[in-house]
């Protein structure tokens, strides 16, 4: 009965990309595609929550054929068919006292301002994910002497792959207490990001809730990591992949498929009642 209710509810469905909606080769769940104009019927939205950069996510909101407000930079943006539609800016006193850490650590990081998109240091894990922006020519490198005081920043994201676990915490902790407006954690595998403390996937998906008119009872949202726990908080229900971190499952969120077995298309379908 309590299914049934839920079911009839749902108005909109939230997914993270990368460990959910994209299995582990970067592709979108085969499922989705026939899904779509099933949810369309019902008037039912899917949407994405993502820490990618639009560059970055575009040609999956075409492929998927999103037209709602879709997230991107774990919040800090939104962005309605390939359009800026909020961003939230880290402030701007901040900018140099986190880019002084992270050069003295010298860890590979890129900075993602209104004005450009920097890149300090190059990673395998950078060197992959931001071909986009290469191939574009949207990034320019960063160096020492490089001014971002008066910079509009929306993301910093790290790649801390050289660093120990307890260097990490304590940078974190660091950040935190010298820039207490920012929102700083672990993303996929050894990349962490910074936004400002507005700007999670929670408060944006409240966001979208706002601009579409829907609760939080009309809302269900999947996610596989913990940049994605204050999106599966503020949904009416939350699944977890079962792929995601291990200490994300245990806190006792419903579990689906994983990633590479189309977790989040076979899961809709049984609860939809939509025949494979």
């Amino acid at each position: 009965m309590l299914l049934a209710f839920l079911v009839n509810m749902i108005k909109l469905i939230v997914c993270d990309c990368d460990g959910t909606l994209l299995n582990s080769k970067k592709k979108v769940d085969e499922g989705i595609g026939q899904l779509m104009p099933e949810l369309e019927k019902r008037g039912i939205i899917l949407t994405i929550a993502t820490g990618r950069n639009e560059e970055l996510v575009d040609h999956y909101i075409d492929e998927i054929g999103i037209k709602a407000p879709y997230i991107t930079d774990n919040g800090a943006t939104i962005h309605r068919l390939h359009q800026l539609e909020k961003i939230y800016e880290i402030p701007r006193e901040y900018n140099k006292t986190i880019i002084d850490i992270l050069l003295e650590l010298d860890v590979p990081f890129v900075y993602f301002a209104k004005e450009r998109s920097l890149l300090y240091r190059n990673s395998d894990f950078f060197a992959k994910r931001l071909k986009p922006f290469f191939d574009r020519k949207l990034i320019d490198v960063f160096g020492k002497d490089t001014d971002v005081t008066n910079d509009h920043v929306f993301k910093i994201t790290m790649d801390f792959k050289s660093l120990s676990p307890s260097v990490r915490s304590e940078t974190v902790d660091k950040v935190k207490k010298l820039c207490p407006q920012v929102n700083f954690g672990p993303g996929e595998g050894d990349v962490y990001s910074l936004n400002f403390i507005k700007a999670g996937k929670g408060n944006a998906l409240r966001e979208i809730m706002a601009m579409l008119g829907i609760r939080k009872e009309e809302v269900i949202a999947f996610g596989d990591n913990f940049n994605d726990l204050p999106l599966l908080k503020e949904a009416g229900k939350a699944i977890v992949m079962a792929n995601a971190e291990e200490d994300l499952k245990a806190l006792g969120y419903e579990i689906c498929g994983d990633n590479d077995h189309l977790g989040v298309s076979t899961y809709l379908k049984e609860m939809l009642g939509i025949k494979p």
